[in-house]
């Protein structure tokens, strides 16, 4: 058995955003972890042991997230992607594997276009490979993302927050039900849930909402300048997956890119079944490392 691994968080100043991270130990090739959108690096809690156990891990906060800084009106694809380039220039100091869920799969794609010289792949968690990709998956999720906004950065007493997330509408596949409902009403991860909106910047979700000035530019021509290798992780299309025809045209046009799909699980694989999720993931490190 692997031993528990010893995290330690630290924040950066980048440009004028302040970065929180967790670095484990050096453990081989640098890997940084993007978690997807309103979440925080302990998003990745389910997976981030063994994963440390074999690379050197970092675990960020995007802007607007976490422990790192709020900038209102500053919510483009492109700024994320500034930040991670910098991040990994300034703090990691060599490139390194990007494995980024959903909003930070979007991420580490345009990262990787922008600058092939600090990144050695990119496994891409069920995130949107275009904004047209994106707009096909956020549309139907519009009412959660209302419910989300009007939590995120929330002063309610844990308790209150909780029953307020457990009652948000989340789409499942082709139906809707309670978020709690689809919880099991597990207090831990409701809880877990609430304070990850409460240190959301409520104007992120907007930009989400909002969806054209974040997303602008984002489609082939990023695509098309992706020199190093990529391997999408699809999610059930059944279970608000990626499509089967957005994911293809991704696939031709990134130079080295292949997928890997996971039939019966949702859009956050790494917390639907992690053992799945490891034995596609690990392997992958021992390739690109």
């Amino acid at each position: 058995m692997d031993p528990e691994p010893t995290f330690v968080e630290r924040q950066v100043e980048v440009g004028t955003v302040v970065l929180n991270y967790a670095e484990g130990a050096d453990n081989g090739t640098p890997l940084l972890l993007l978690h997807g959108g309103s979440a925080r690096w302990q998003s990745w809690d389910p997976v981030i042991g063994p994963l440390a156990a074999r690379a050197h891990v970092f675990a960020l906060d995007l802007r607007g997230h976490g422990g790192s800084s709020w900038t209102p009106g500053a919510y483009r694809l492109v700024g994320f992607a500034a930040d991670v380039e910098a991040f990994i220039h300034d703090v990691i100091g060599q490139p390194a594997i990007v494995l980024g869920h959903s909003l930070g799969g979007e991420i580490a794609l345009i990262a990787a276009s922008e600058r092939p010289d600090l990144t050695r792949a990119v496994i891409d968690e069920d995130g949107p490979p275009s904004a047209e990709a994106a707009r096909r998956m956020i549309d139907p999720t519009r009412p959660t993302l209302e419910a989300m906004r009007s939590l995120a950065g929330s002063t309610l007493p844990d308790d209150e927050l909780s029953r307020r997330v457990g009652e948000m509408p989340v789409a499942i596949g082709r139906g809707t039900e309670r978020f709690g409902d689809f919880l099991g009403w597990d207090r831990d991860a409701l809880v877990f849930s609430g304070e990850m909106l409460r240190r959301n910047d409520p104007a992120m979700i907007d930009a989400v909402i909002g969806f054209e000035e974040m997303h602008a530019g984002f489609g082939d021509r990023v695509l098309e300048r992706i020199a190093c290798p990529v391997v999408i992780l699809q999610a059930d299309p059944g279970l608000g997956g990626l499509p089967d025809d957005a994911i293809e045209h991704a696939l031709s046009v990134i130079a080295d890119s292949r997928r890997v799909r996971f039939e019966g699980l949702g859009h956050a694989i790494h917390m639907d079944d992690p053992e799945r999720f490891l034995e596609v993931v690990i392997p992958l490190l021992e390739d690109f490392g």
